[in-house]
């Protein structure tokens, strides 16, 4: 696999570097589908709260330590990131409908603009557009898009860390990895999903790294679980509270081929035309080994996280599970690379 490692390594590093990469009509097209999403996610803008953000706003205390150890420790089962931020974002913009959803509704655009940029490096202009067409246009993205809660905000994340990460991986640049790190932590601390698609990503790393780029990469890995550590108190009180099973129901067997047909709008159409396209994408991979072959890997461990109720995850979630929890690895089947350029 010597000759594959050397080729897809150098079909990276000669990627486009620019902000916004790719030839013109891709640019194109993804701003023209980037503000169709804005047009999604505003239409009826401000609406009103869901009882899932009326329940973070009541867990809002006067102070931070407060909202910390009653609103985060006693009272729920996420990490206190998205809690804190909202402590901050109220307390300077109020607690109205528009001014709390606002940041998690932008979050939820960056996260496509960042999705782009890693499809487009590790495949191809057209799998990066029909990413982002699905990312910008179904109902799974869209209402959880919408939710000031950790769903938008944890995707965003991912989507940062992966884009960083990726362009470390292709010109092994500093800055690239510091922000990786950073949005390794700032998943961990929005959501526990989040926390395991951002330590698949980043153990991802220790395998394609090259030799000078470990000492470097082995440092931020600890950092990251350094500036974790101050969570562990606060897990450690959660997992004492019980399962999530009193209130969330129990999946059953065929609760992965219902998530799936609500996330393609229940159409048959739809769901064919994906079903094709993946297909194809998978005939392409298998053309062009020598350029892609760590990519499709790669998704399939991310997206791993996509059965949650089969990995050791806390909080009783091996029998609780919920579309929302999902989102996080949700884009990683959704590019696979279609080398059709």
């Amino acid at each position: 696999m010597k000759a594959e490692h050397v080729f897809w390594r150098t079909r990276l590093q000669q990627a486009d570097r620019a902000l916004l990469p790719g030839p013109r009509w891709a640019r194109i097209g993804f701003l023209v589908l980037l503000v169709w999403a804005v047009v999604l996610r505003f239409w009826g803008w401000p609406r009103s709260f869901m009882h899932d953000e009326f329940s973070a706003l009541v867990r809002i205390y006067p102070s931070l330590s407060e909202t910390i150890s009653r609103g985060v420790m006693e009272l729920d089962t996420h990490p206190p990131g998205v809690q804190v931020f909202e402590w901050l974002w109220t307390r300077a913009f109020g607690v109205s409908e528009g001014a709390v959803k606002l940041p998690f509704m932008l979050l939820s655009l960056a996260a496509i603009f960042f999705l782009y940029r890693f499809a487009l490096l590790w495949t191809s202009a057209a799998a990066a557009l029909a990413l982002t067409a699905l990312l910008a246009t179904l109902q799974f993205e869209v209402l959880y898009g919408q939710i000031a809660r950790p769903y938008a905000f944890g995707a965003c994340t991912i989507a940062l860390l992966v884009d960083q990460w990726s362009r470390y991986m292709a010109w092994g640049k500093i800055r690239n990895l510091v922000w990786a790190g950073v949005a390794a932590v700032l998943s961990a601390y929005t959501h526990h999903f989040a926390l395991l698609v951002a330590f698949l990503i980043m153990a991802s790393g220790l395998l394609l790294s090259q030799r000078g780029q470990w000492n470097a990469y082995l440092i931020t890995c600890g950092i990251a679980v350094l500036a974790y550590l101050p969570n562990l108190p606060i897990l450690t009180h959660q997992l004492g509270l019980g399962g999530l099973q009193e209130w969330l129901a129990t999946p059953g067997p065929d609760w992965f081929g219902d998530h799936l047909w609500w996330v393609l709008h229940c159409s048959i159409v739809l769901a064919a035309v994906v079903g094709m396209v993946a297909v194809l994408s998978l005939t392409g991979y298998w053309k062009d080994l020598k350029g892609a072959w760590p990519i499709l890997p790669l998704l399939l461990l991310w997206a791993s996280c996509l059965r949650p109720w089969a990995m050791v995850i806390p909080f009783g979630a091996r029998r609780c599970s919920q579309h929302s929890v999902l989102l996080f690895s949700f884009p990683f089947p959704r590019c696979w690379p279609c080398w059709a350029d």
